[in-house]
């Protein structure tokens, strides 16, 4: 858990400090979004844990 936590942080922290905004006048971005979920190890059933959405996006023209 806490190399989880650590990854996430320096992947926020590049996210953060290279940001740029995509698309633009004439430009056509495309969105996506995704939910994921797994189950606790132990037996088929497991019950579910916490989801997480991810959301993407894309410029079409330049494949930013």
């Amino acid at each position: 858990m806490i190399i989880t936590n650590c990854v996430q942080q320096v992947c926020s922290a590049d996210l953060l400090r290279s940001w740029r905004p995509i698309g633009g006048p004439g430009h056509t971005v495309a969105i996506d979004e995704t939910m994921v979920a797994r189950r606790k190890p132990g037996n088929a059933q497991g019950r579910p844990i916490r989801e997480q959405w991810v959301f993407g996006g894309i410029d079409l023209a330049t494949r930013c």
